[in-house]
């Protein structure tokens, strides 16, 4: 199982390092190549949860402090 995943994991790494984007980045060494993919995805995954995390601010404070519309189930006036 271990030998699989060293396998793939090696697999992968050739395929970043084989598939340079920029000139700059053709000549960097791999393992600073790769320091900065994971970086570039780790500040994606930031800024993700970032955004999710503010719609889901935004949909519980619209939710939660709406104010009644006359007729809904808030409006209890016409139950006396």
């Amino acid at each position: 199982m271990l030998s699989k995943a060293m396998a793939s994991s090696s697999a992968e790494l050739t395929v970043v390092i084989d598939t340079p984007v920029t000139s700059e980045q053709a000549s960097l060494p791999p393992a600073m190549e790769l320091y900065r993919i994971r970086r570039r995805e780790q500040k994606a995954q930031r800024l993700h949860h970032a955004a999710i995390a503010q719609l889901k601010q935004e949909l519980h404070r619209r939710w939660c402090f709406k104010p009644p519309s006359p007729g809904s189930l808030h409006d209890r006036s016409d139950q006396d």
